[in-house]
């Protein structure tokens, strides 16, 4: 009784008359100083690292307009999304880095003509990488002014550096290492980049930076996963360095690359930039399990690679 006596009122509203349906009701008021504690006014500003891939995986230029309304290239390494891929603050890093680096592979003719021009041949390779991917980085990002011309002088130098360190090799590569100082230091390089098309061999050989990928980044990823406590203590180290591993692997596929189109060589690329992910995404959730599987993934795609194209 009780149960139905509660029901006739609901049905007496239901079959009641109509109400205006252009009366809606009012919007809620918010007080902005209690919420501005809850919700961010700019919720972009607070993401970090790289964004999640939009649309197909082997395919980042679908992701859509960059920042300011420009459009990513539709092919090659320029329609790579980058700022997906690696953060800013590992590439600038990466290139301080290096710029100290080459104090030790550029130091006298006859030390880079024994061995220095090979040091400094992986060096430049990598720094031409890098401000290939500051040149088309979307966002904010230092030396984006110069990136162009500033990477068509490094690989001038790791071309150059190919057939051994003579005088005048030395010579360009002293001039490359003071360029550095120079971006470094805030100060703008005043070279006219060419207009010239990319020649890809020349952009970055793939020889050197595979170098880089089995010598130096691999063997540092795999020590710094060993266990959880080294994760822990080398987190900064290994997320930037898992970062490059990411970035060179993207740009080893890209249009125009040696065997970019075949699809075997592709899915070894692949494979090399999603465990590489995998580790950034371990490191930052602080699961050592993930950030190993991450590094494992890329031992493999690496072995797979050099068993099929060896």
């Amino acid at each position: 009784m009780a149960v139905t006596c509660m029901l006739i009122p609901a049905l007496l509203r239901a079959d009641g008359p109509a109400k205006d349906p252009s009366r809606r009701a009012r919007p809620p008021k918010f007080d902005p100083g209690k919420a501005s504690k809850v919700f961010f006014s700019d919720v972009f500003s607070m993401l970090q690292g790289p964004r999640p891939a939009v649309g197909p995986a082997d395919n980042a230029s679908s992701a859509g307009p960059a920042p300011g309304g420009s459009e990513p290239a539709a092919e090659g390494a320029a329609g790579s999304v980058w700022d997906q891929i690696v953060s800013a603050g590992s590439i600038e890093d990466e290139v301080k880095s290096l710029r100290v680096a080459l104090n030790s592979s550029i130091t006298t003719p006859t030390q880079f003509a024994g061995k220095g021009h090979k040091l400094a041949r992986r060096q430049f390779a990598l720094l031409t990488v890098l401000f290939w991917a500051i040149e088309h980085y979307r966002g904010e990002i230092r030396w984006k002014a110069d990136a162009r011309a500033a990477r068509e002088k490094f690989a001038s130098v790791t071309g150059n550096a190919k057939a051994g360190g003579n005088a005048q090799t030395y010579a360009q590569a002293k001039a490359c290492r003071e360029m550095l100082d120079q971006l470094i230091r805030g100060e703008r390089i005043g070279i006219e980049p060419s207009e010239d098309d990319v020649e890809w061999e020349g952009v970055a050989p793939r020889r050197p930076l595979m170098y880089l990928l089995e010598k130096r980044f691999e063997a540092d990823l795999k020590e710094w996963t060993r266990d959880e406590g080294a994760v822990k203590s080398n987190a900064e180290e290994l997320l930037r360095e898992a970062e490059l591993v990411a970035m060179i692997a993207e740009f080893l596929k890209a249009d125009g690359m040696d065997d970019a189109d075949d699809d075997e060589y592709r899915k070894f690329c692949n494979e090399m930039k999603q465990g590489a992910l995998q580790v950034v995404q371990g490191v930052k959730q602080q699961d050592a399990g993930m950030a190993q599987k991450g590094v494992s993934a890329i031992s493999s795609s690496c072995s797979n690679c050099h068993e099929s194209y060896r």
